[in-house]
């Protein structure tokens, strides 16, 4: 296959052909929200519950709302492919339209957790132009502020789903 080389071709879309994405070694957690907004496309099994471990990091680390999330041990995310690759992942990136993806797709490769946005995280978008942040989001075609709007989205539906107790 010949390395598609197109500028205006998104970066992900690249990276998916290489076997490098979030898309092929990320379970992407879904909230209510994500469900309702791929199921509104007419997509039904796309989702599956699957046994969660805590993440490589302390709970005390998590942010007390995405900690919550983790409490049950069990977590509803998108379904894979034989192989690893996300349901959604085509030869062109994602096949769904930005305002469908879960918000976690949306928010990689950004850091944050319920204050805000605190940057880029090298782990989630392995990339030699995560080195250069306003070239990496120039080639996802992201920006910080819509960024903070869709983590502001993420937090209210985890919250509303996973309440603090008391």
């Amino acid at each position: 296959m010949t390395e598609n080389t197109d500028p205006e071709e998104i970066l992900c879309a690249r990276r998916a052909r290489q076997g490098t994405t979030c898309c092929q070694n990320t379970r992407i957690f879904l909230t209510r929200g994500d469900m309702d907004r791929i199921a509104a496309t007419g997509r039904r099994d796309f989702h599956e519950l699957v046994p969660m471990a805590w993440p490589n990091t302390s709970a005390e680390d998590l942010d007390p709302a995405w900690r919550r999330t983790f409490a049950s041990g069990v977590r509803r995310v998108l379904r894979r492919r034989p192989g690893g690759d996300c349901i959604f992942l085509g030869p062109d990136g994602c096949d769904l339209e930005l305002s469908e993806r879960p918000l976690l797709c949306r928010l990689y490769p950004f850091d944050y957790d319920g204050n805000g946005i605190k940057g880029i995280h090298a782990h989630y978008c392995p990339s030699p132009e995560n080195e250069n942040a306003p070239l990496l989001l120039a080639l996802l075609r992201m920006n910080r502020t819509e960024a903070e709007a869709w983590r502001a989205l993420f937090y209210r539906e985890i919250i509303a789903e996973f309440p603090p107790e008391g």
